[in-house]
C-alpha cells in the first residue's frame, strides 16, 4: 500500500511539474519579441566632420519621406525647410526601414544620401537594399 501511495504521488508530482514547465514556456513565448521585427522608423543624420542625428521617427518625417524596395521619395521643398530649421548641413543621410532583434539591440536599416540642389518636386533616390545580403538573412534567423 505504501509503494502504491509513493508511485501515485510521484505521477501526480511529475504531472504538476510538466504542467508548470509547459505554462512557463507558453508565458515566455507569448510575451517575447519575435526573432525579427520589422522597423518602419525613419532617421535623418548629417556628417559635417562628425556624425550627428538631426531627427528620429517623427510624424513630420513620415509626411516628407516615403520608400519602397528600390527608391526613397522625398518631398524636396518640405525637406529643405526641415533641414534649414534643424541646422542640417554637410552630408545628409536618410536611414529607414530594416529590422531589429530587440529594441536598441542588433538590427539593420537601409540608408541613402540626400543631395541638395535638385529641383524636382519629389526627389527619387535609388538605393540598393542590404536586406538581400546573406549576412542579414542569417542575423534574422538567430
Amino acid at each position: 500500500m505504501k509503494n502504491e501511495f509513493v508511485i501515485n504521488l510521484t505521477w501526480r508530482l511529475t504531472g504538476a511539474a510538466l504542467l508548470m514547465i509547459a505554462s512557463a514556456f507558453l508565458a515566455v513565448r507569448t510575451h517575447s519579441y519575435a526573432r525579427c521585427n520589422e522597423s518602419r522608423d525613419i532617421m535623418i543624420g548629417n556628417y559635417d566632420g562628425k556624425a550627428e542625428i538631426i531627427s528620429h521617427d517623427t510624424g513630420e518625417l513620415s509626411r516628407m519621406i516615403s520608400y519602397d524596395d528600390r527608391f526613397v521619395y522625398v518631398r524636396r521643398e518640405a525637406f529643405e525647410e526641415f533641414l534649414e530649421k534643424n541646422h542640417g548641413e554637410g552630408e545628409i543621410w536618410i536611414v529607414f526601414g530594416g529590422f531589429y532583434k530587440l529594441p536598441g539591440l542588433a538590427g539593420a536599416a537601409e540608408a541613402c544620401i540626400y543631395e541638395r540642389g535638385l529641383r524636382d518636386k519629389i526627389v527619387r533616390i535609388p538605393y540598393e537594399s542590404i536586406m538581400d545580403n546573406w549576412y542579414f538573412e542569417l542575423l534574422k534567423l538567430l
